[in-house]
């Protein structure tokens, strides 16, 4: 089997990746046969062996569900989902004439005797309802077909699951934007964002859920609708990549008033019981099948772009804004709090310089790009935006922040001399951000008004949308 050449699909927004399928299947339901208009184009991801097998209705692309996919089950009734570019969404042409998952099986009818069935992983076998032709749809795309045991030609065809769920079946073959599927490989484009709080979105609200503050409006979900508009393939975030607030580079105690945390080379165990793996593994070259796509799973050549925020909690930043609003903070235990920061830099230096290096050798063709800190507060702000930070903390912070930043800046520097300048930069937040502190007439940052201190002093949704606006002017 050929396939066809590779095109590109500008992706989608996330609500119109759960709304659009749905109305797709209402629509076509009602009018019944027609002739679709051409897509601008059509979406493929990959990630190693094996191409993404993707609905042309809506970001949609056929996968093998866990646990049959890792227990292998032969009988397992295929779905679909958004397109993630795990293992478990790829497929490839067997014997010339039959769709194989990675899991060493194939894509077949539940009952080849019927005129119309769920299709589902079988034994790969030349058998009726196991052998696919494709052939080119009018609307774009392509009908792909079996026979059933009476030699009726029957076309795979999306159809309404349970709630917003599509599912994957043959039917009589009819030229409907149901039935127009697209199987294909072309340049891959990845993006993952790892790191702490001010890449998962503290502050930014509308979270996923409070384990890791992952927010639906945090900058690396602003930048996947970026990339998916300069018309590269709906990149896989997780969705928001592994960054999670509270994480750490993972190597031990840097001051005392912040222990010794996982995060990027250890697992993180999160206030709230939860644990994230290591993020470094999200990096890692390696092909893992049985886990389904995830951890090892990710297939870091194909990375594209990383983003990473880390560092701060290595030196208890947050706690730190937290301390300096309800507590005294420019002693700490007895200790001259940024004369402890300040003997901790060099060190925070050489585990940054380590992250990056890391990143580079998982990544080996990505773009890494590092934003430095904002700082969220100032002498400027009134009391009602800082309530309980009077001016000496409030500039002990300024300075604390700006050390942290040219610690950043000088890991990077050391990085590029190996990876390269192209490779890895600095994203500077800290200069724009400087004017739009919590109180300011256009604040991209948060003060001390939540009810949720996890979300004291950090960047609010406005502000991530211009992190991913300056992140991506440099890419």
């Amino acid at each position: 089997m050929v396939d066809p050449p590779p095109t590109r699909h500008p992706g989608a927004p996330r609500w119109r990746r759960v709304l659009v399928p749905a109305l797709v299947m209402v629509l076509a339901a009602t009018i019944g046969p027609v002739v679709a208009p051409p897509p601008a184009s059509a979406a493929l991801v990959t990630s190693g062996m094996g191409k993404m097998f993707y609905w042309l209705g809506g970001d949609n692309c056929v996968g093998v569900p866990e646990p049959a996919f890792s227990d292998w089950t032969v009988a397992a009734d295929v779905t679909t989902w958004s397109c993630e570019g795990n293992q478990r969404q790829k497929w490839n042409w067997h014997n010339g004439n039959q769709l194989r998952a990675l899991n060493n099986l194939c894509l077949g009818m539940v009952n080849a005797a019927l005129a119309t069935a769920r299709v589902r992983t079988v034994a790969c076998a030349a058998l009726p309802g196991r052998q696919w032709t494709m052939e080119g749809h009018p609307g774009g795309g392509h009908w792909y077909s079996v026979r059933n045991n009476a030699g009726t030609k029957l076309c795979l065809e999306a159809r309404q699951g349970t709630g917003l769920t599509i599912v994957p079946w043959v039917a009589p073959c009819a030229n409907i934007p149901a039935q127009r599927f697209y199987l294909d490989r072309h340049n891959p484009f990845r993006y993952v964002a790892l790191g702490d709080s001010f890449s998962a979105g503290n502050g930014a609200g509308n979270y996923l859920d409070t384990k890791c503050y992952n927010s639906w409006d945090n900058y690396a979900n602003k930048l996947d609708d970026a990339f998916a508009e300069q018309q590269r393939v709906p990149p896989f975030t997780w969705p928001f990549g592994p960054s999670c607030s509270g994480a750490q580079i993972g190597l031990g105690n840097l001051v005392p008033w912040a222990p010794g945390g996982g995060g990027y080379f250890n697992p993180q165990h999160t206030e709230s019981g939860y644990t994230r793996v290591a993020q470094s593994g999200f990096l890692n070259q390696a092909l893992d099948i049985p886990s389904g796509g995830y951890g090892a799973a990710f297939n870091g050549a194909e990375t594209s772009v990383v983003t990473i925020t880390v560092g701060g909690n290595d030196l208890g930043f947050a706690g730190l804004l937290y301390d300096c609003t309800i507590f005294d903070c420019l002693v700490i235990n007895g200790q001259n709090t940024e004369q402890v920061i300040n003997a901790a830099l060099p060190i925070l230096e050489g585990r940054l310089f380590a992250v990056y290096l890391d990143i580079g050798r998982k990544a080996p063709n990505a773009r890494i790009r590092v934003p430095n800190y904002p700082l969220p507060v100032t002498t400027t702000d009134p009391l009602r935006c800082r309530a309980g930070m009077f001016d000496n903390e409030a500039q002990m912070l300024a300075r604390v922040q700006a050390g942290l930043n040219r610690t950043i800046a000088t890991a990077v520097t050391r990085a590029q001399a190996i990876l390269g300048s192209e490779r890895i930069r600095v994203v500077d937040i800290a200069t724009p951000f400087r004017t739009h502190t919590a109180c300011a007439a256009d604040p991209w940052t948060t003060g001390s008004t939540s009810w949720d201190t996890k979300e004291w002093y950090h960047v609010n949704a406005r502000g991530h949308l211009e992190m991913a606006r300056l992140i991506r002017n440099t890419l």
